[in-house]
């Protein structure tokens, strides 16, 4: 079972109805990339509330009202609590905007970037180490060919493989010819820019 939008309980509304922040991470997801999604539902919560009373969904069961489709059309529920649709998207985006711009949430928003960044570079640079390690163990191993040919022992799989070789040090040299890309830093306004967006995306859909 998806975890509640309250941590670690379902959240049961006088309507009956339960929210589950999952699905509703989706759903944000999903408006967020609406221009790629063809198939978007029609409206922000479509899917995304379920009757606390029967586990059935609540879907729009008359004009702008959201009620329990098993109590509407199939009459296996007793909850025939409605709500406007637009009352529902309010409270839920209000109380998401509430729960994604507190302090500590954009601290850890914040952190979490930083060490995102971090383990970046550190794998950036390990790679840049890792192929001078490779060159080295290259040239040394063509320079015990060398050696080997000049002391008479001239096989032609030796010569192969020093081709072989040759090949893989100059890719190690054109790799090496280029620094690690140094990541940026952070935008010293980057709590600003995540509660704006958070802002633009928690506004009451029209």
């Amino acid at each position: 079972m998806p975890e509640p939008i309250v941590p670690r309980k379902v959240k049961r509304s006088p309507l009956g109805i339960v929210f589950f922040q999952e699905q509703y991470q989706n759903q944000i997801d999903g408006v967020r990339n609406a221009l790629a999604n063809t198939r978007r539902p029609k409206h922000l919560l479509s899917g995304l509330l379920t009757c606390s009373h029967c586990g059935g969904r609540y879907s729009i069961v008359s004009q702008d009202l959201y009620g329990c489709f098993n109590a509407r059309n199939r009459n296996t529920c007793t909850n025939k609590h409605t709500i406007k649709r637009q009352r529902i998207e309010e409270r839920v985006l209000h109380g998401l905007k509430d729960k994604l711009i507190t302090p500590e949430v954009v601290e850890t928003i914040i952190r979490e970037m930083q060490q995102e960044a971090n383990r970046l570079q550190r794998e950036r640079l390990q790679g840049h180490d890792q192929k001078k390690k490779d060159l080295a163990a290259v040239n040394s191993k063509m320079m015990r060919y060398v050696e080997a040919i000049g002391e008479g022992t001239d096989l032609p799989i030796m010569h192969t493989q020093l081709k072989e070789l040759e090949v893989e040090r100059k890719r190690l040299e054109q790799e090496l010819s280029q620094e690690p890309i140094k990541l940026p830093d952070l935008h010293p306004g980057i709590a600003t820019l995540y509660r704006e967006k958070v802002e633009r995306l928690t506004r009451s859909p029209q």
